[in-house]
């Protein structure tokens, strides 16, 4: 765990300015209950125990879209769009080809169609995919959301 006091200030003000802080103990073993990070529910903390306890600001998840290189070719890929999204028309699609910036479906899509006259009717960039489709490697058995983690 990072300790110097440049870091230590950093987490202070971030408590002071409102940012979620967590805390855990400093483990004692292996096997030990303690060690698991737990969010600083006192908006008056102030009692700062850096000797027993180790300090962070709350991890923030970023989802990035997939690229072309996350989608595997050797098997059959299938989207699907996630509940509140068109759910008349979520019936699961055949990924048929990825491009650059997206991905082509097997059969017309109503997100991605503009009044008909889009002749890249079952194409969806990355970035729409990650909003509001699901995906599935394994033929439609189960589906995950269409995004990663940012390191």
């Amino acid at each position: 765990m990072i300790t110097g006091i440049n870091y230590k200030m950093d987490v202070m003000l971030a408590h002071a300015n409102g940012e979620t802080v967590e805390f855990r103990e400093k483990k004692k073993g292996l096997l030990s209950s303690e060690g698991y990070w737990r969010i600083i529910e006192n908006k008056g903390f102030g009692a700062w125990d850096w000797k027993h306890d180790d300090y962070r600001i709350e991890p923030k998840l970023i989802f990035i879209p997939f690229s072309r290189e996350d989608i595997p070719l050797d098997v059959p890929v299938w989207v699907r769009s996630k509940k509140g999204f068109n759910n008349q028309n979520s019936r699961d699609k055949l990924i048929v080809s990825i491009g650059n910036s997206g991905i082509y479906l097997g059969v017309p899509d109503v997100h991605t169609q503009a009044g008909g006259a889009n002749k890249d009717y079952n194409f969806i960039r990355f970035s729409r995919l990650k909003d509001c489709y699901d995906i599935s490697f394994n033929g439609g058995k189960s589906y995950v959301p269409a995004h990663k983690l940012a390191n």
